[in-house]
């Protein structure tokens, strides 16, 4: 009888997360927005289209967008209390691009909004936002495909390599086109300005010096950094919890345009018996 429940609960927690991935995977295209203010009488998308260029520096136009609209982050006592042409507080714009480079453009531009009262985030499932505050391991999307080459020359340039190494570094990275053969049919060369040569040995060698700065908060927590897995071990009951921690990694993605991938990542929880 044990066993039968036990099996039970074992497929209902397969079926959950097997929903969960698909539901995220739906989401793929998605982003929000905090902090824009939208009235009844504006047209959200072309908000959106207007701030996006402004503060993120990334071209894009209303035909971009899929969708946009805002989300009330007040309640429906507020709601119903306040006046119908008075901007939301706390707005939050939910927003379904076309294409999912465009989102990702858009997803590693947002350091640009440091310090300022607007933030974009992914938007996550129900699950994976418990995941996101409870995080222990870390894992980066296609990293060697993303990294930024001026991100990673500027760190090269305080290690005070000899020149030679580093203008050759410079000139390994700089001027590579990059095609797509499939089927016989071939695209059209494009220049990359991001990523590593794939099998080549210098590759994972600068993804080790992207990540040097990876530190913790806390002196008493530990990341481990291994290839595109990073992994947060962080003590309970002590002075820095797991969720400034893994916030602590976010600011540092968002600071080297590097995008986490939140539907692999995994929480482990060691306790006594």
């Amino acid at each position: 009888m044990n066993d039968t429940i036990s099996r039970i609960h074992e497929e209902s927690r397969q079926y959950a997360l097997t929903a969960n991935e698909a539901a995220q995977y739906l989401r793929r295209n998605n982003a929000r927005i905090r902090g824009l203010t939208v009235t009844q009488n504006e047209d959200c998308r072309k908000v959106v289209t207007e701030f996006i260029p402004k503060n993120l520096h990334v071209h894009i136009g209303e035909d971009d967008i899929e969708s946009a609209y805002t989300i009330s982050a007040r309640s429906r006592a507020e709601q119903a209390t306040s006046s119908p042409s008075s901007r939301q507080v706390s707005p939050v714009v939910m927003v379904r691009f076309l294409r999912r480079d465009m989102r990702d453009n858009v997803i590693r531009n947002r350091r640009l909004l440091k310090s300022t009262k607007y933030s974009i985030v992914e938007d996550l499932t129900k699950l994976n936002m418990v995941v996101l505050k409870r995080l222990k391991k870390v894992t980066w999307c296609k990293k060697l495909d993303i990294v930024d080459h001026t991100v990673i020359m500027s760190k090269l340039a305080k290690l005070q390599l000899p020149g030679n190494i580093y203008n050759w570094i410079g000139a390994f990275l700089s001027n590579r086109d990059q095609i797509c053969r499939y089927r016989g049919f071939v695209s059209k060369s494009t220049t990359c300005n991001r990523g590593f040569v794939q099998g080549s040995g210098l590759g994972p060698t600068l993804f080790v010096v992207l990540t040097l700065d990876l530190n913790t908060v806390s002196n008493y927590n530990v990341i481990v950094k291994f290839a595109d897995d990073s992994t947060l071990l962080v003590l309970e009951n002590f002075d820095v919890g797991v969720e400034i921690e893994f916030n602590n990694v976010q600011e540092w993605a968002g600071d080297n345009t590097m995008i986490l991938n939140l539907i692999k990542t995994k929480e482990l929880i060691f306790h006594n018996p």
